[in-house]
């Protein structure tokens, strides 16, 4: 039984891993439709993802490792301020 799970679990991984490119939240996802690149994610949609260190404004390497392996990068490393401009519209 702990065979089974631990193979699926590893499985799992691997299809996040290779299949999975960009993590987005519905507004970053939209920005970047609207701008043809991806958006950064910004530090209120950050913070509200409980991922975020609020005194940096940085990802929180802890909390991104206990979630997912290689998770910033699929979340990006540039977290924005909300009142940044990422791009123009095209």
């Amino acid at each position: 039984s702990n065979v089974s799970s631990s193979s699926s679990s590893s499985s799992s991984d691997e299809i996040y891993s290779q299949q999975t490119e960009r993590i987005s939240l519905i507004s970053s996802f939209l920005c970047s439709v609207f701008v043809g690149a991806y958006a950064p994610i910004d530090v209120s949609d950050g913070s509200g993802m409980n991922l975020l260190d609020i005194n940096t404004r940085k990802w929180s390497d802890i909390l991104l490792s206990a979630t997912a392996n290689d998770l910033e990068s699929k979340l990006g490393s540039t977290v924005a301020n909300s009142y940044d401009v990422v791009g123009n519209i095209h």
